[in-house]
C-alpha cells in the first residue's frame, strides 16, 4: 500500500459553515490518499462527493444540493448512491462524541481526545471504501445506496472499513498501523455479538457491533492471516451472490467462497473471533498458531 501513488481524482467537497479550517484540511487529506494509496482505483472513475457538518440538521442543509437526507434519521458517518454521485455525509461531532451531543458538549469534552480525532479521520476513509467495495464488484457506486454491500455478512462490509482506514492512515502517518477500537471496552460491549449475530441483522445497541466491537475483530484476523489484497478478493467475489434479505441462514450465500479464500468454514472462524476477543478482554495472549494463514478445522 506504501508504495502506491495512483490518481487522485476530483473530489467535490461542501462544509457546513460551523465546520472549522483544521477539519477541512484533515477531511482533504485523508480523502485524497484514499485515492492515492487504496484498494479501490476503480472509484475514481466516477463523481465523488463529500458532505461535512457538525450536526445533523447543519448537514441536511449542507448536503441539500446533492440530495435531500431529512428523513435519514441522525447519523454520524453514512454512504449513498445519490444517482449522479458517490457521496460520503459526515456528522464530525457524531463521530467525536457520540449521536445526539451538540458541538457545544462535544467542544467541552475536547472534540473526544485522540479517540475522536482517530474517529473522524478513519470515519472518513471507512465511507469512501464503501463506494470502493460497490465499485470492485463491478457495480455502479452512484446507484442503489448501500444495496450492493448486502451481499456480504454486515461484520464483513462494515470491519474491512475500519481495518483499511488505520492501515491508511498508518500510510498518512509514516507509522505502524494501530487501531484504538479494539480495545476492552468495544470487547465486552460486544461479547455477545458474534458473527453469526452480525451476519445480517446488526447488534449490540447503540453503535452497533457489525463495525467496531465484532466487525474489525474478525476482518483484523484475516488481514493478518492473508494480507488486505487477498481479504479483498472477498468482496469481488461477492458480485453474484444474493443480497441478505433472501439468505436462508447467516452464511449459505458467502461460505463457499470464505472457505476457499480463508480455509476454514464461517463457524469455525467464528469461533476464532471469540478467541480473538477474549484475549483482549482478559489481557491474554493468542495462541501461537493463531495468524498463520493455514487450513483449519
Amino acid at each position: 500500500m506504501r508504495s502506491r501513488s495512483q490518481p487522485v481524482p476530483t473530489i467535490e467537497y461542501r462544509f457546513g459553515p460551523s465546520v472549522s479550517e483544521a477539519d477541512r484540511v484533515v477531511t482533504r487529506q485523508v480523502a485524497e490518499a484514499f485515492f492515492k494509496y487504496g484498494s479501490f482505483p476503480q472509484l475514481a472513475s466516477y463523481r465523488n462527493a463529500i458532505s461535512v457538518s457538525l450536526s445533523f440538521a447543519e448537514a441536511v442543509e449542507t448536503t441539500a444540493p446533492w440530495q435531500n437526507i431529512a428523513d435519514f434519521g441522525s447519523l454520524a458517518g453514512g454512504y449513498i448512491g445519490t444517482g449522479t454521485y458517490s457521496l460520503v455525509l459526515m456528522n464530525f461531532t457524531g463521530v467525536r462524541c457520540g449521536i445526539g451531543v451538540t458541538p457545544a458538549a462535544c467542544e467541552a469534552r475536547g472534540n473526544g481526545g485522540d479517540l475522536g480525532r482517530y474517529g473522524v479521520r478513519v470515519g472518513v476513509l471507512h465511507e469512501f471504501s464503501h463506494g470502493g467495495k460497490i465499485a470492485l464488484m463491478g457495480y455502479d457506486p452512484t446507484q442503489q445506496g448501500n444495496r450492493n454491500l448486502e451481499r456480504m455478512p454486515m461484520w464483513f462490509a462494515s470491519g474491512i472499513s475500519n481495518v483499511q482506514g488505520a492501515m491508511l492512515l498508518a500510510v498518512i502517518d509514516g507509522g505502524a498501523y494501530s487501531n484504538p477500537t479494539i480495545a476492552t471496552i468495544q470487547a465486552e460491549r460486544c461479547r455477545n455479538a458474534p458473527i453469526s449475530l452480525a451476519s445480517i441483522t446488526d447488534t449490540g445497541g447503540g453503535w452497533g457491533c457489525r463495525g467496531q466491537g465484532t466487525g474489525d475483530f474478525a476482518n483484523e484476523i484475516l488481514v493478518a492471516r492473508f494480507g488486505l489484497e487477498k481479504v479483498l478478493e472477498f468482496v469481488s467475489g461477492s458480485r453474484l451472490h444474493p443480497t441478505k434479505d433472501t439468505w436462508s441462514d447467516w452464511s449459505s450465500a458467502w461460505s463457499g467462497l470464505f472457505q476457499r479464500l480463508f480455509l476454514q468454514s464461517p463457524a469455525s472462524f467464528e469461533q476464532d473471533v471469540e478467541t480473538y476477543r477474549l484475549a483482549v478482554i482478559n489481557g491474554t495472549d493468542l495462541p501461537g498458531d493463531f495468524l498463520e494463514a493455514k487450513a483449519r478445522p
